[in-house]
């Protein structure tokens, strides 16, 4: 957990398996909150069985590419995320942070960023830098 106000989490799970322990620890954690997802996978990982572990969980998607040549395509990681009740976005990484935070403050939600280590090692990197900035609700 990178914050709490609005959350911000950082996840690792990047297969079906680790997506299902992470939707349950989201369900104990995160309680009566919107949850937005910020993912990118790579193309060899079950996107679809990884994306249902999140059915009924996940109010906000936003699709983005890992830096990586097995990047997944976007119209694929989306269409495993196309379930009700939910929208999913597509875009670059540095735009859909801004994005997913303003959503957090506004919505008292909770943003958590997984599919990919490639992806969670980025935000690391950008956030340590001081390239994506995490803003705090007021």
């Amino acid at each position: 957990m990178v914050c709490d106000n609005p959350f911000l989490i950082l996840d690792g799970a990047h297969n079906p398996e680790a997506a299902m322990i992470l939707a349950k620890s989201l369900r104990d954690i995160i309680k009566n909150r919107k949850i937005g997802l910020i993912c990118g996978m790579c193309s060899d990982k079950n996107a679809l069985d990884f994306a249902l572990s999140f059915r009924g969980l996940a109010n906000q998607v936003w699709i983005v590419p890992i830096a990586s040549e097995r990047n997944i395509d976007n119209d694929v990681l989306k269409a495993a995320f196309s379930f009700p009740d939910c929208k999913v976005f597509a875009g670059e990484l540095n735009k859909v942070f801004k994005e997913a935070n303003r959503w957090a403050i506004s919505t008292d939600g909770a943003v958590v960023i997984t599919g990919s280590l490639f992806l969670v090692g980025e935000v690391i990197d950008k956030m340590e830098s001081g390239i994506l900035r995490w803003e705090v609700k007021t």
